[in-house]
């Protein structure tokens, strides 16, 4: 398996955090200990693509951040690893999410159930290369993140994919 990929999907899930982390943590801050969300992980890099399954689990909220423990397992070229335990911590700060291009509502199915999601579209320039980010959210799912889809431009261009697939809010 291309460590290439191992890194982009390590990349994506720790920055799709940070780079979002005031909302990350209000989210998570909603929750109690043990509430965790399952999701799938679709990055197509052109000739390299992979998939992921990962869980998020919370372990503790404070005042200033919200601790989550991260595993999963990744798919590439036929070989499926294990991903190691990854913890992530999103703070209380907001952090700049780009350019808002637009927004709106739009109701999706996740393991059953018909959630309303408001979902928005945003514009980021990281280090020159532009991406476009559709970040479908709801306050049922922890972490509030249903869906995402990621276009980013570049050589060669690449799509990530992100969608939950199960959760429990305790």
């Amino acid at each position: 398996m291309s460590g290439r990929i191992a890194g982009a999907v390590a990349y994506i899930l720790v920055s799709f955090v940070q780079a979002r982390e005031g909302r990350e943590y209000k989210a998570w801050a909603s929750c109690k200990p043990g509430s965790w969300v399952k999701a799938r992980l679709e990055i197509d890099r052109g000739e390299a693509t992979a998939v992921a399954e990962t869980t998020a689990t919370l372990l503790e909220v404070t005042k200033e951040k919200a601790v989550l423990e991260q595993t999963g397992t990744m798919t590439s070229k036929g070989k499926t690893v294990d991903m190691p335990k990854q913890k992530l911590e999103p703070g209380i700060k907001d952090v700049e999410a780009g350019k808002m291009l637009k927004q709106g509502d739009e109701d999706l199915e996740v393991d059953g159930k018909k959630l309303k999601c408001h979902w928005e579209e945003t514009e980021v320039d990281e280090n020159g290369l532009k991406s476009t980010y559709r970040v479908w959210r709801n306050a049922t799912v922890p972490g509030g993140m249903v869906r995402t889809e990621i276009r980013s431009g570049g050589a060669p261009a690449a799509s990530t994919r992100i969608v939950v697939l199960k959760w429990e809010k305790k």
